[in-house]
């Protein structure tokens, strides 16, 4: 029972490299921003945002992973943050996440993404089945998995540990 919404929009490459790290390289200008309200899972309900980026990473011996690239996630609940953070580094965070559906078969929607007293994002809309004007590469493409990077800090804080964590596309 969850609902996935999706924002798709062209954006300055520029900026989009601004922040992400090295070894990953964006691969086009299109950002998809997308809530998501989980009614009934094995964790709970809980609220989603977050930010896809088309990427890849070169492992330097002939090998190059292509993904949808999560420089940003924000989570309602705890449970769910540490059960995708740890294992997968999905960059998962604490943050105020509402999402509303309502008007005749929910086909409107109000969202918003509030962390520390700021608002980061908001969307007020009518849903739409439109064809999309512009596509991540990601989009519907079975090459394409799932990049998450990670730095996790020694408890002595001499050293920081980068990962890059590949996930392969579940659909062949």
């Amino acid at each position: 029972e969850s609902r996935w919404m999706a924002f798709v929009i062209r954006a300055d490459i520029n900026n989009m490299k601004a922040v992400t790290p090295e070894p990953i390289e964006i691969v086009d200008d299109v950002i998809e921003f997308w809530y998501v309200i989980h009614k009934n899972t094995m964790i709970g309900p809980y609220m989603e945002f977050g930010v896809t980026f088309s990427a890849t990473v070169d492992t330097g011996d002939g090998q190059i992973y292509r993904a949808g690239y999560y420089p940003y996630m924000y989570l309602s609940n705890d449970t769910p943050i540490f059960a995708g953070r740890e294992p997968f580094g999905f960059p998962k965070k604490a943050a105020y996440v509402a999402a509303f559906e309502h008007g005749t078969n929910n086909n409107y929607f109000n969202m918003l993404l509030e962390r520390r007293g700021y608002i980061l994002h908001t969307a007020n809309g009518r849903y739409s089945d439109k064809p999309l004007s512009v596509k991540p590469k990601f989009y519907g493409n079975t090459e394409y998995g799932r990049i998450n990077y990670r730095m996790t800090r020694r408890s002595d804080i001499t050293t920081t540990i980068h990962e890059v964590t590949y996930l392969p596309s579940e659909i062949s």
